[in-house]
């Protein structure tokens, strides 16, 4: 019986080959070394020949002669990292020697897939390539992401003026529970310190989540990087870390979350910016069409509250993430709201002067759920009820 044609690869690593070569050279002159010529070239889908042959290159024989392939050098990556990783761009730079496909050829055995498409289409591009190792968390409170972001919604403030409110919020990443959030103008330490007052309490009319968490994980921004935002979680006893730049993907749990508030909620209310242009150009002529801050912080509010207690989260095995959270009986470190009032509030450096310090004053207001407060520097809410 004809043997069936094994169609070769087109190339086999050299470490391999080396392997290979090595474990042949120690069955030598025991009899049975074509046996194991024909075990390695089954393994390796090559024929008995490719195999011989490279014994006998090992040996010392001479190898099959080919032509010289052509390798690319690091000026050759540099100068198609200058041309946005075009391999066209560089041979019409270089001229007609070596052909197109041979520098293609070149640079695709020089240079990973991931890195190729970085060249090309930057970071964002590359870091899809990526593997990543996950831990998940083992119970609730165990870290806590946060973040800011600004919303695709425009909102009318009480002047007349048309803002898009910035987002903070913390999120429990064993449950994905939001454990609090705040609403401003522009991110600022107020606003997180608002956000984690309010993740941190469990008293009426906030929890049942919350608690003091183990650690907290956040981006670079200077907001949480701020000195009052430190110094009060140094002084609760969280491991409060800042990320390394440029890596959402570490804190992909809450980046989730973003996209299901746009999805969710932003897309089905008025002003909301990715809408198609007929729409936003309807609106444009129109400020009544536009939801106020004050509502759209209810509208905000009701659904944080319906994500926590109705929304079913595929990365739970179809838990809400309240759910979860109440099925861990891990212990919650709980402070009270007093000891918090003082803790998290914002400072400020002002100068003493002969008419003694001038500070402005700001008009306050409050509402159920949460608090509320406004003035023309900043406003915010926060809830973390459920």
């Amino acid at each position: 019986m004809a043997k069936p044609h094994r169609q070769a690869p087109h190339h086999v690593a050299a470490e391999v080959r080396e392997a290979a070569t090595a474990a042949l050279g120690a069955f030598d002159g025991n009899g049975r070394l074509q046996d194991r010529v024909a075990l390695i070239a089954s393994e390796l889908s090559v024929t008995e020949r490719t195999v011989w042959r490279w014994v006998t290159a090992g040996d010392g024989g001479r190898p099959r002669r080919g032509r010289g392939r052509f390798e690319v050098t690091p000026e050759d990556v540099a100068e198609l990292t200058y041309r946005h990783g075009s391999v066209a761009a560089v041979h019409r730079a270089r001229g007609e020697e070596p052909s197109l496909r041979t520098l293609r050829r070149a640079f695709a055995r020089a240079l990973s897939p991931g890195r190729m498409a970085g060249l090309e289409g930057g970071e964002q591009v590359r870091r899809n390539f990526d593997t990543y190792l996950t831990r998940p968390p083992q119970h609730r409170n165990e870290c806590w992401e946060a973040d800011h972001c600004e919303l695709a919604i425009e909102v009318l403030l009480p002047e007349g003026q048309v803002i898009k409110p910035w987002l903070t919020s913390f999120l429990d990443r064993f449950s994905r529970v939001v454990c609090g959030w705040a609403i401003s103008g522009q991110p600022s330490q107020e606003s997180v310190l608002a956000a984690l007052r309010a993740a941190i309490l469990i008293e009426p009319p906030y929890g049942p989540v919350g608690g003091i968490p183990v650690s907290l994980r956040w981006d670079r921004g200077k907001e949480f990087l701020a000195q009052a935002v430190g110094s009060a979680a140094r002084a609760l006893g969280i491991d409060a870390r800042a990320l390394p730049a440029y890596s959402p993907h570490l804190k992909g749990a809450l980046e989730r979350f973003h996209e299901s508030i746009e999805t969710l909620l932003l897309a089905e209310l008025p002003g909301f910016v990715h809408a198609p242009a007929r729409a936003r150009e309807r609106r444009s002529k129109s400020k009544t069409a536009l939801l106020t801050l004050d509502a759209f912080v209810t509208c905000f509010a009701e659904f944080v509250l319906r994500y926590n207690t109705q929304h079913p989260h595929s990365a739970l095995g179809g838990e809400t993430p309240l759910e979860r959270w109440l099925e861990d009986d891990t212990p919650v470190a709980e402070i009270p709201g007093e000891r918090l009032h003082h803790l998290l509030l914002a400072r400020e450096t002002r100068v003493v002067g002969k008419r003694g310090i001038s500070y402005p004053l700001y008009g306050i207001t409050s509402a159920f759920p949460g608090e509320r407060s406004y003035s023309n520097r900043w406003f915010f809410a926060a809830s973390a009820e459920t």
